[in-house]
């Protein structure tokens, strides 16, 4: 979530834009919001392979977006066996 009521949250950590995001409650027949899963990450990476999906995407809680930028704090975690 990066805007809000004409607000950016651009500055706002990702734990508290995703805590926004999920307390909307967005959905629709179609489509809805993915989840996430702050802390551990194995299992979710065990999953994704299960799955065999290329990877996961970690993100540190306490970043800020940053726009057109690729940044250190979010990684993409590879799940598949080379």
């Amino acid at each position: 979530m990066l805007h809000l009521d004409g607000r950016p949250l651009l500055e706002i950590p990702y734990r508290r834009r995703r805590e926004t995001l999920d307390g909307l409650e967005l959905s629709g027949p179609l489509w809805q919001t993915a989840p996430w899963y702050p802390g551990e990450g194995g299992p979710v990476r065990e999953a994704a392979r299960a799955q065999d999906l290329a990877g996961v995407v970690a993100k540190r809680l306490d970043s800020r977006y940053e726009p057109g930028a690729e940044s250190d704090a979010w990684r993409l975690v590879p799940s598949r066996r080379r």
